[in-house]
């Protein structure tokens, strides 16, 4: 593997070596206005909307909010997006064109197509051509709507060579990737178009090629990359803030965070800094956000204590960004009392039944299954500790479904002190509905008067859980 390091090294200084007249992407939380007029439109297309899917480092690209507008019959559309950083890529489509642009808080941008001279051979992107846009990135956004660089950006590796060959050995993986990587930037310099579009052409392509390094050494069987294979993280410099610019950082992120490890409650980017050797303390915040924000995705609401911490170093914007999905985690999962679950639902009246059995007590829920492992390990660091609340009004319920085996479940289960159940898995997904997940383990924490002081996938210790309501 240390023989692709240092030509892994040249291609990243190549890059490092125009990246310099782009700004830097700064956290702003704003909306940019797009206004667009197609000329020669055809409204009986069939196609008759704008839409633009924003990309942002902390906003996975399918769980962003898109933004769409429709097209009136002379051609015309105005399209109010909303923004969390400065220069973020945004992909377009609209009749005509579909592709990434640049746009900034408070932007506004004209953009005019003539669909009777759209595909015509040429050049694109020039005031009075069928494509034009105008704005802040003008520059950048007009070169990528050239068709000769429209096309560069879409040859990434994982678009072409990544996805289409089959990989045996890490090793020629990356090999691969730093050929391809090379003979990219080679077409990249002989285009004809603005110095700060082939700049974002560079980054966009080095980021492209990291995520991928990332995601197709999982895919190879039998093969578990280790810290030798990881180093190309530390060498294509995937820490630098430059690459916020690139329209797959959030893809790239995401990847950091899911690098396979046998420690189930290990923390990511822990392991990430750990494996790679990446210690910047900008970007390992910028993963821990990221790695809220998948939290906030798998159903996981953020506390309030973690929220006042992270305040202390995120921007606003995005502060107000994980906010926003966090308050519409809970709006959807907006579930405080057991008061407000319907009787009339056979699984949930069954439910029902088995809090009103341990009313007056906290009552601590788990949905487990025997063939989780993280279920098994955290009943076994848990268990050793419920002696010390023997005399305390505490209960503790295990639900299971019939997933686990029953011979299993018995023989596991008079080891574990408390309530057990081992439901249909359609009653026990209905119970956990309420809580918004349908991951294992969830715990859930009902107080002596039925409020549900909180859903978890992890916690420490029982003192932790009970204590602070006990005092």
């Amino acid at each position: 593997m240390k023989r692709f390091a240092l030509a892994i090294a040249f291609v990243f200084a190549a890059v490092a070596a125009f990246a310099q007249s782009l700004p830097l992407p700064k956290g702003e939380e704003r909306y940019a206005v797009i206004e667009g007029h197609i000329s020669n439109f055809d409204s009986t297309a069939g196609n008759a909307s704008a839409i633009v899917y924003p990309r942002y480092a902390l906003g996975r690209y399918a769980d962003m909010k898109q933004c769409s507008a429709d097209i009136d019959s002379t051609g015309r559309f105005s399209l109010n997006v909303k923004l969390y950083q400065t220069h973020q890529p945004c992909f377009i489509e609209v009749p005509g064109l579909y592709g990434l642009i640049y746009l900034s808080p408070s932007d506004s941008v004209a953009l005019n197509i003539d669909m009777a001279h759209r595909w015509a051979r040429g050049h694109q992107g020039d005031p009075g051509s069928a494509v034009y846009v105008g704005g802040a990135d003008c520059d950048i956004n007009n070169a990528l709507c050239n068709n000769d660089v429209h096309y560069l950006l879409w040859q990434s590796f994982g678009n072409t060579v990544g996805r289409k060959a089959d990989f045996s050995k890490l090793e020629d993986l990356v090999e691969a990737a730093m050929k391809h990587r090379a003979e990219h930037l080679a077409a990249i310099d002989s285009l004809d178009c603005p110095e700060r579009a082939k700049e974002v052409l560079r980054l966009d392509g080095n980021a492209d090629v990291a995520y991928n390094l990332f995601f197709m050494a999982l895919t190879i069987p039998g093969v578990q990359p280790d810290a030798s294979y990881y180093s190309f993280a530390k060498d294509l410099n995937i820490s630098d803030p430059m690459l916020r610019w690139a329209s797959c950082y959030d893809q790239l992120l995401n990847f950091c965070l899911g690098m396979p490890h046998d420690d189930c409650d290990a923390d990511a980017v822990t392991h990430f800094s750990e494996v790679t050797g990446i210690d910047d303390p900008q970007f390992l915040q910028t993963l821990r956000l990221a790695d809220i924000v998948q939290d906030i995705k798998r159903e996981q609401p953020v506390a309030d204590s973690t929220l006042a911490e992270i305040a202390k170093w995120a921007d606003a914007a995005e502060m107000s960004f994980i906010i926003s999905e966090n308050d519409a985690l809970k709006a959807r999962t907006g579930l405080t009392n057991i008061s407000q679950i319907s009787p009339d639902d056979e699984g949930l009246a069954a439910f029902l039944d088995i809090l009103g059995k341990h009313k007056g007590k906290l009552i601590l829920i788990d949905f487990w299954n025997t063939w989780c492992g993280p279920c098994k390990s955290s009943i076994a660091e848990i268990e050793p500790q419920k002696p010390q609340y023997a005399d305390s009004p505490v209960a503790f319920v295990y639900i299971a479904d019939e997933t686990s085996p029953i011979d299993t479940w018995n023989a596991m289960t008079p080891d574990i002190a408390g309530d057990h159940y081992r439901l249909p898995v359609a009653q026990t997904k209905s119970m956990m509905q309420l809580f918004g997940t349908d991951a294992f383990p969830t715990y859930v924490l009902i107080d002596k008067d039925g409020e549900i002081l909180g859903m978890t996938h992890h916690f420490d210790s029982l003192s932790e859980v009970f204590d602070p309501l006990m005092e």
